[in-house]
């Protein structure tokens, strides 16, 4: 059994990184969340897979940060998968209020296109068939699943998820 304990620097290491890139999220939580991915890679570490335990906690480690901030902030997909390859946190909002979203980054003068944008974009997805409005939903709304969960939820799998989705981002374009 690994000694979770010992291994506790590489988690604040990685809180720090990961703070460094982006300052929004609370150091603390980070942690929080690394010591749970620390523990969880404890559990399931086996030596005979051929790495080190070090290198396995650290893709644990890293993931339980990425899915904590996931989890809990408004911040797009993309930015949190940036913060995991390394890059530098942009920042952007993506869920709440769209007034507060449009002061924190858009001109005043452009916020009423940015609103005719939004609804016409959802008047568009609402028009949809059921299934591809439902793929839609749970890959870009609050659960955020992959193309993969989303497919499982709607008893198909990846590669016809991943068919409706392109035939549902056609006819979202097609409506414009």
């Amino acid at each position: 059994m690994i000694d979770a304990a010992h291994h506790l620097p590489l988690v604040y290491k990685l809180a720090r990184d990961t703070h460094r890139r982006c300052p929004s999220f609370d150091f603390d939580d980070l942690v929080s969340a690394g010591a749970i991915g620390l523990c969880e890679a404890a559990k399931r570490y086996r030596s005979r897979d051929g790495s080190t335990f070090a290198t396995f906690a650290w893709w644990r480690i890293n993931g339980a940060m990425v899915d904590w901030m996931r989890k809990t902030g408004p911040y797009r997909r993309a930015d949190v998968e940036a913060v995991r390859q390394g890059e530098q946190f942009t920042g952007k909002f993506v869920s709440g209020d769209l007034d507060d979203f449009a002061s924190k980054t858009i001109p005043p003068e452009e916020t009423i296109g940015l609103a005719r944008d939004v609804a016409s974009v959802q008047a568009r997805v609402a028009a949809l068939p059921e299934k591809e409005r439902r793929l839609l939903c749970l890959m870009y709304g609050p659960e955020e699943m992959n193309l993969e969960e989303a497919g499982r939820v709607l008893g198909m799998n990846k590669s016809w998820a991943c068919r409706l989705r392109a035939r549902a981002f056609a006819e979202i374009r097609a409506a414009s």
